[in-house]
């Protein structure tokens, strides 16, 4: 017998033998196996286990599940869910677009139908995983539903984060209308207060852009992960701005700074690029299934409870503190006591001759009588002529009968 661990080269194969294993390391081994299955059958982020998810939204099946379906089923999973929680809604789509059972918005996906596409998004990586799969999914019927598929996608809340995500909807839609335009997201929910944002690992524009794209308010096409790398070394100043991209690249027709013969205008690649149609729809409305659809799949990353509350409540700071500002600086606090009136002094003259010193209390728009520029600053000696026949109007009305005229008079 030759060495362990060495080779002779002199002696044919097999002439080692077969080793013996002791029985203790068998059943260390066997001990082993089961806790690597829990490990990796559970779930790490606070959800419902992985499999126990697949039992709640697909068929049930009599039968064990063998150990190269549990691989397949695991790697399907991870797959769909490393493309990021803004990708799901995308693959929905293709599912949905793929299907050929079932109704509109219930969609089937036969094994001719499941194959294809999951072999062309690399969610499988052979057609036997692809058969091992479908089976599995099936649970012994000929199709499977594509919102099971997703769900198991995309995961499930604790009640915990569920009441978090419920508490930030009612902030973001006060009157309970269900839905939010996406204007008014952006600009309650500040794209910068984002931890991947605040600490560099990604940019506004492209936070901007997956979580648009997670809450399926998105109008780009399908990923481009050299165009987002292009569009992430522009914003940060590293290379110039990829021409004729729709999305952010810059101008096609325009020279933009090249020299040319022909004569160009004034601003052509800033308008080129300005009446390019937005990377979203400003008009679309985001419902509260999409919100937390996003949130849901968010939270498959997140495995602190406190990251995530973190996560969603941080980007809401900013709007809360600028409309608490805003609404101190707007509110009215009426004066104690009633208005404050005015003090000025006249000399009044009546219809019997006599002269006595008189308050007006109220001046409110007599500047404006004179019907002449300057008088607008609160000087009485600028109103002229014109306001006389008011203000003695006015001392009338509080009292003074009799009253002829008025005269302004240092006292």
């Amino acid at each position: 017998m030759s060495p362990a661990g060495k080779s002779t080269g002199i002696h044919p194969p097999g002439a080692t033998g077969p080793v013996a294993v002791p029985t203790e390391a068998a059943g260390s081994e066997v001990e082993h196996t089961g806790q690597s299955r829990r490990l990796c059958e559970g779930s790490i982020y606070g959800g419902a286990p992985v499999f126990e998810e697949m039992t709640n939204h697909l068929p049930s099946e009599d039968g064990a599940l063998d150990d190269e379906t549990a691989r397949f089923v695991r790697q399907f999973v991870s797959r769909a869910r490393g493309r990021g929680a803004h990708r799901l809604p995308r693959l929905a789509l293709l599912l949905r677009n793929a299907s050929s059972l079932g109704t509109s918005g219930k969609e089937e996906l036969s094994q001719l139908d499941f194959t294809p596409v999951t072999m062309a998004e690399g969610l499988c990586r052979s057609y036997h995983e692809c058969e091992r799969v479908f089976r599995h999914f099936a649970r012994g019927r000929q199709s499977v539903p594509v919102d099971a598929l997703i769900t198991v996608a995309r995961g499930s809340l604790e009640s915990g984060r569920a009441a978090i995500v419920r508490e930030v909807w009612s902030q973001l839609d006060p009157q309970g209308k269900g839905s939010v335009q996406v204007l008014d997201l952006l600009e309650m929910f500040d794209i910068r207060r984002l931890p991947d944002v605040r600490f560099g690992r990604q940019d506004v524009e492209g936070a901007r852009r997956e979580l648009l794209e997670g809450m399926n308010a998105s109008l780009s096409g399908g990923p481009d992960r050299s165009n987002d790398y292009a569009l992430e070394e522009s914003a940060a100043c590293r290379r110039p701005r990829p021409v004729g991209d729709p999305s952010g690249g810059g101008p096609v027709s325009a020279p933009a700074g090249r020299p040319d013969v022909r004569f160009r205008s004034t601003g052509d690649a800033r308008s080129e690029v300005a009446g390019r149609p937005p990377a979203f729809n400003p008009d679309a409305q985001i419902s509260i299934g999409d919100f937390e659809a996003y949130w849901t799949a968010m939270s498959s990353g997140i495995p602190q409870d406190e990251v995530f509350e973190q996560t969603l409540r941080s980007p809401l700071t900013n709007y809360q503190a600028h409309g608490k500002a805003q609404a101190e600086r707007l509110r009215i606090h009426p004066p104690h006591g009633g208005l404050k009136p005015c003090n000025l002094r006249l000399f009044g003259t009546f219809g019997d001759g006599s002269q006595r010193v008189l308050v007006l209390r109220n001046d409110e728009g007599l500047e404006h009588l004179s019907a002449a520029a300057g008088t607008g600053d609160g000087q009485f000696w600028t109103w002229g002529p014109k306001v006389q026949g008011e203000v003695v109007r006015r001392l009338q009305a509080d009292g003074f009968i009799g009253l002829k005229s008025v005269q302004l008079r240092p006292f």
